[in-house]
């Protein structure tokens, strides 16, 4: 199915939301099904890493572009390690909601490599 609206369990087939407390409260994708309390997590995918790295190539550069063109920080001033940092809080918020809609929509749970089945 290409646009699942829900997450679905690889061990009991229990299918329920990505919610944003769940999505905050995994950030590196290990999810815990409410039916049966077993830990799940996303593959990591070719497709996915580059959208990752895409993702953070467009923030990079627009935020490059807006150094250069609107604030002027010139290159080894002491502004410049505060610029970058809000540029990451900043690429956060903005990647963050298209990340959630990609984990949603797109990518599959798996079963985790070390947890044994007990079915």
């Amino acid at each position: 199915m290409l646009l699942q609206v829900s997450m679905t369990c690889p061990y009991c087939s229990h299918s329920f939301a990505l919610t944003w407390r769940r999505y905050l409260a995994a950030p590196l994708g290990k999810h815990l099904c409410p039916a049966c309390g077993r830990r799940s997590t996303f593959k990591l995918t070719f497709r996915y890493s580059i959208f990752v790295v895409a993702a953070w190539l467009v923030v990079s550069a627009l935020a490059i572009l807006l150094r250069m063109f609107v604030f002027h920080i010139p290159q080894g001033s002491s502004r410049e390690l505060g610029y970058w940092v809000g540029v990451f809080f900043i690429g956060v918020l903005a990647i963050a909601p298209v990340d959630k809609f990609v984990e949603e929509r797109f990518r599959r749970l798996c079963r985790l490599s070390d947890e044994k089945d007990s079915a």
